[in-house]
């Protein structure tokens, strides 16, 4: 019908303009391998209808040809996710590692604290530094005295043991039926609950708590909205949202008596405030379990050198004490002697034993104490005694006038 027409000299100037190539060229590119597949077709065929034949190959040769498209835009599509799924977990790996690192960095400085004091101050420092938490605070276990009329229960008896048979495993710790939760050390919008002394009691003395379960159970608890807490919790005489953690601070070798797991206290952290925006969630609560479990293997390992460099403080002053000092025949005490001569001998005998004293004191007492009480303990060793020996005077002391020396003495 459009054969010779304008339509047709149009469309071909179109293609043409657009393809800017000859017709047999455009022909060859766009239809030559489909048309050529068909006609293979129709004389290995040989139909009845070669042309209705070839239509319908047309067909599925285009049919197919879009499957092919559009499975391999599927391919492509699942290459480029596969990509963007690989670079993500990447990504995650390495914000797993940095996470990692800041733990065990943050571990490491809880280990190292040299004494309770510096432990404490170091855990909630990490706590506020490495998670979202607005407010953070430490709670220490303490046994309080039972009411009138009423008694500890009685610790069970451990079970006989025959000779030669394994001995049991030891029992777990329990916890006091009647105890209480002291706060010693919070961030500073919270030193308040340290100056007022603020204490929970256990539910034995009190009432039931969120910190108290988690003291009864060892273990922890994430009230991600603690306006839906049972039982409630309530901050500043008012209900507040926000989010609140608590963990058990446990030990972790247990004693000669008793397995792992006593509760030293509680740490606790929190995002409450009238306008609460974060909520912590399992990230935050990683952070929180390794700083507790550091602050409870430090704080045993703390205990443990506290007992045994008390008894080894106290095996040297029970030897220096028991040590005879042996005066020279010529410096002992007679009947004869004046009060210069006095006073010379026993200052004399007073230097020695002082000796012994000075001796003990550089040999047993550790330095590494010196900063809790403002210079080495080992430095006494080295301290001018010799001014006050004679006024019988210790460091610091005023020196009395001769009147009084002669009392003293």
């Amino acid at each position: 019908i459009f054969a010779g027409s304008g339509w047709e000299c149009q469309t071909r100037n179109i293609c043409r303009k657009r393809l800017g190539m000859s017709d047999a060229k455009y022909l060859q590119e766009a239809v030559g391998p489909a048309l050529t597949a068909g006609l293979a077709s129709v004389a290995a065929v040989q139909p009845e209808d070669p042309v209705d034949y070839l239509a319908n190959w047309l067909l599925k040769y285009l049919a197919v040809e879009e499957k092919k498209a559009k499975l391999a835009e599927a391919e492509e599509r699942i290459e480029r996710e596969r990509e963007a799924a690989k670079q993500k977990a990447a990504e995650n790996d390495d914000k797993s590692a940095k996470r990692r690192r800041m733990i065990e960095e943050m571990k490491a400085a809880i280990e190292a604290s040299t004494t309770v004091d510096k432990l404490h101050n170091a855990v909630v420092n990490a706590v506020m530094e490495k998670c979202r938490a607005r407010n953070c605070y430490f709670a220490v276990l303490e046994k309080v005295p039972p009411p009138e009329g009423k008694a500890e229960p009685a610790q069970p008896e451990p079970p006989a043991v025959e000779e030669g048979a394994e001995p049991p495993p030891l029992p777990a710790p329990l916890t006091p039926t009647y105890c209480q939760l002291r706060y010693i050390r919070a961030n500073p919008d919270n030193e308040f609950l340290v100056q007022r002394q603020v204490k929970l009691l256990s539910p034995a003395l009190g009432k039931p708590s969120v910190s108290f379960k988690v003291v009864e159970e060892r273990g922890s608890v994430l009230v991600r909205n603690v306006m839906e807490s049972a039982p409630p919790l309530v901050f500043h005489d008012m209900p507040l949202p926000g989010s609140f953690a608590a963990l058990a601070v446990m030990t972790r070798e247990g004693s000669a008596t008793e397995g792992p797991g006593a509760v030293l206290g509680v740490l606790a952290a929190d995002t409450v405030s009238p306008g609460a925006d974060v909520t912590l969630d399992d990230s935050d609560m990683e952070v929180l379990k390794a700083a507790a479990e550091s602050a409870g293997a430090r704080l045993e390992s703390l205990e443990k050198e506290r007992v045994d460099r008390v008894a080894r403080e106290r095996g040297a002053a029970a030897k220096l004490l028991n040590e005879d000092i042996l005066v020279p025949e010529e410096e002992a005490l007679v009947e004869e002697d004046g009060m210069d001569e006095l006073m010379d001998k026993l200052s004399k005998a007073v230097a020695g034993r002082l000796a012994a004293v000075k001796a003990a004191v550089a040999l047993w007492l550790p330095v590494v104490r010196a900063e809790e009480l403002g210079r080495a303990l080992g430095d006494a060793a080295e301290y001018p005694w010799e001014g006050a020996e004679a006024a019988g005077s210790g460091p610091g002391e005023a020196s009395d006038d001769e009147d009084t020396r002669e009392r003293r003495w």
